[in-house]
């Protein structure tokens, strides 16, 4: 089994379209969807309600008291890895995947590199001539998604308890490779190329959507 794991804040139309993205992948039926919620107001709930309605399949809990950004992350990827998955992706509530996503997961995991696979690119990397390439690189934001192997699962939770000003950068000293991508791939790793808040106009920080074909086939590269 292979999960995905959301810490949902409230924003209800940011998971939603989320989740439409998700789906927007070939092979999404093949990961199961684990959701730490915060508590809402009723108002909220019903929004809620209407967002999680596409996915009937859907591991939800919803937390007692509001545990806040670092808690409630590290809540979402317990909750999945209790399920005894053989792969895990975190994924922040308002990140919106692109088609590909899934399908570099997915090569990442066969290649069989250790570490983890991280979906935004490092800031140093900008080389749109090479869509397919990802690397081990260390540079740049952690934060938004990642996948990992359950071997790994100790290692990341023991780091994510870690002193640190966010539990991104924490995430950013890990004792693990971490394998970026080189450039946003397809639509970018956002449905417009960037994490769905962000600016395009950023490029340091967030990129411009990759305007060529989509990348199916990812080199991996020391």
């Amino acid at each position: 089994m292979k999960t995905i794991s959301i810490p949902v804040h409230n924003r209800p139309g940011s998971l939603a379209r989320v989740l439409a993205s998700l789906q927007e992948c070939p092979e999404w039926h093949e990961w199961k969807v684990v959701v730490s919620r915060e508590p809402a107001t009723s108002s909220l709930t019903d929004a809620f309600a209407l967002a999680l309605a596409s996915l009937p399949d859907l591991y939800l809990s919803t937390n007692q008291k509001r545990l806040g950004c670092w808690d409630n992350t590290f809540r979402a990827a317990s909750l999945a890895m209790s399920l005894a998955p053989t792969l895990n992706l975190y994924l922040e509530d308002d990140y919106l995947l692109s088609p590909d996503a899934l399908t570099l997961i997915a090569q990442w995991d066969a290649s069989g590199h250790d570490g983890v696979l991280c979906l935004r690119r490092p800031h140093a990397a900008q080389d749109a001539s090479a869509p397919s390439l990802v690397s081990p690189l260390a540079s740049g934001l952690f934060g938004c998604g990642f996948a990992w192997r359950a071997c790994s699962w100790p290692a990341i939770a023991t780091q994510w308890n870690a002193p640190a000003p966010m539990w991104d950068i924490a995430m950013e000293r890990l004792p693990l490779p971490q394998w970026r991508p080189l450039v946003n791939r397809s639509h970018g790793i956002g449905l417009i190329g960037t994490h769905s808040h962000g600016s395009s106009a950023d490029l340091n920080l967030f990129g411009p959507a990759y305007a060529g074909a989509p990348v199916t086939l990812f080199t991996f590269t020391p």
